[in-house]
């Protein structure tokens, strides 16, 4: 019996990093798939993976750019992620007045994450 209740805890531990999201849209906090030329739509934006660019390797030869394009309506931006700087903290981006933050290759709240897998925080 204290093992069903220990697992109950601890999912209920685990769904609590997340915020939950209407149906066919990603959530914030939780990790997420993306591909070139797939949308994924969250809340309050739609994320699309752009491409890698490694034009920037003469500063570093492990210097990567990852470039997603995001979208409000008519509104658009590029947000830009870096690897390879020694900071693998996330990027800041805002939508509307509201600051949001993308997660690649380690999140603060999941750990490692895997090769075309990204974490959104909101406020």
């Amino acid at each position: 019996m204290l093992r069903y209740w220990s697992a109950v805890v601890i999912m209920l531990l685990l769904t609590g990093c997340q915020v939950s999201a209407p149906a066919g849209q990603a959530a914030y906090g939780s990790r997420v798939a993306y591909a070139p030329g797939q949308p994924v739509n969250f809340p309050d934006f739609t994320l699309e993976f752009a491409g890698t660019s490694r034009d920037v390797a003469s500063v570093s030869p492990r210097l990567s750019l990852l470039r997603f394009h995001r979208h409000r309506g008519d509104e658009q931006q590029t947000v830009a992620w870096s690897s390879g700087t020694g900071d693998i903290g996330p990027q800041e981006f805002k939508v509307g007045d509201k600051v949001f933050l993308l997660e690649l290759v380690f999140s603060g709240t999941l750990g490692k994450l895997d090769e075309n897998e990204l974490v959104i925080i909101a406020p």
